[in-house]
């Protein structure tokens, strides 16, 4: 750019410029009075001419004087194009995505070069964060402890009603102990999602029998009521429309399985009971009874499901209680079961 407008400059101020256009006005002028009306015109364009050539050569003189020629700066610029041209070629295409990779790799050698320092921060977060959630966790177990307690009443109250009055039930908290685990109050506790607890059902069946787990201890027809017990608890907290016991009265028999029974129908009240069962008890407390088979068509087992009426019901109590064989004795029992279930039901 400053070459172009110096090389104009001198070119309308040197020897082929104005001096030329100059000599030329003398010479018509010198030469005009010969033929005034011819050569006057002539003269007054040349004047005219020379006297726009002059200003426009003041002007680019003026134009070129403002203009700063820093041969050094000039290079400083080409050179930083060149840089940038690079950088975009590498890292984006734009600036605001080269600007953006720059802050990325700072903000990573800033974490490089003072990475002791960051660990200590993130130490102080992490044991902040440990301690809230132990505080949590600790105050969880309170809570734990005390609704253990009360899970415990509540399920000796309903095992009273299924034959097992004299069934002691505690619920032991403890903390998860673990070598690996997080250090709190001079211990170290292991630490998941549910917080830091272990609970353990314990059982003592009968009065002077110490506590014992529930797992180890407790028979088939313990374990179904008791698994009973809980389920008529948790209905009424949770407010389950449905539940589902399958087998629940296994190992039991007599005054157990009739209590069970009642225990079904009066937990009916709140929400629908289904209950597979293999015992007239149970099934004769009922408000309706399906007869469940499996049988072989061509060479596949199918699953047949059968509403029972009346009469359906007596006929398969009457299996139920006597095998196989269906004698008038067990007809009869059977009616008589259905006759005090509906009494009890009344």
């Amino acid at each position: 750019m400053m070459d172009s407008v110096a090389g104009a400059y001198d070119l309308l101020s040197g020897q082929r410029g104005l001096e030329a256009v100059s000599i030329a006005l003398s010479r018509i002028e010198d030469i005009s009075g010969y033929d005034s009306k011819g050569l006057q015109p002539i003269v007054e364009q040349l004047q005219s001419a020379f006297y726009q050539l002059e200003d426009a050569t003041f002007q680019l003189r003026d134009y070129r004087e403002k203009i700063e020629f820093n041969p050094g700066r000039l290079e400083e610029v080409e050179q930083r194009l060149n840089l940038i041209s690079g950088l975009r070629r590498k890292y984006g295409d734009s600036v605001e995505l080269i600007l953006s990779y720059y802050d990325q790799i700072s903000h990573e050698t800033d974490q490089l070069e003072n990475k002791d320092e960051r660990l200590e921060i993130l130490r102080a977060e992490r044991d902040k964060m440990l301690n809230l959630v132990m505080e949590s966790a600790e105050e969880l177990s309170k809570i734990r402890k005390q609704c253990a307690e009360e899970l415990a009443a509540q399920v000796e109250s309903e095992l009273k009603d299924l034959q097992m009055e004299r069934t002691t039930l505690r619920v032991q908290i403890t903390p998860f102990e673990d070598p690996k685990g997080i250090e709190w109050n001079g211990r170290r506790i292991r630490l998941n999602r549910h917080g830091a607890d272990n609970a353990e059902f314990l059982i003592s069946p009968n009065p002077g029998e110490p506590l014992r787990p529930l797992g180890k201890i407790a028979s088939g027809g313990e374990l179904s009521r008791m698994m009973l017990a809980m389920k008529s608890i948790f209905a009424r907290h949770d407010r389950i429309p449905v539940l589902i016991f399958d087998e629940v009265d296994t190992g039991v028999s007599g005054r157990a399985a009739q209590s069970i029974a009642e225990k079904l129908f009066r937990l009916s009240s709140t929400c629908q009971v289904f209950s597979i069962t293999h015992l007239p008890q149970v099934a004769c407390m009922a408000d309706h009874q399906y007869l469940i088979e499996k049988h072989v068509y061509d060479g596949r087992t199918m699953t047949q499901v059968e509403s029972l009426s009346d009469e359906g019901r007596v006929k398969e109590l009457a299996r139920m209680l006597g095998g196989v064989e269906i004698t008038e004795k067990t007809l009869h029992h059977a009616q008589e079961m259905l006759n005090l279930a509906e009494a009890k039901k009344g």
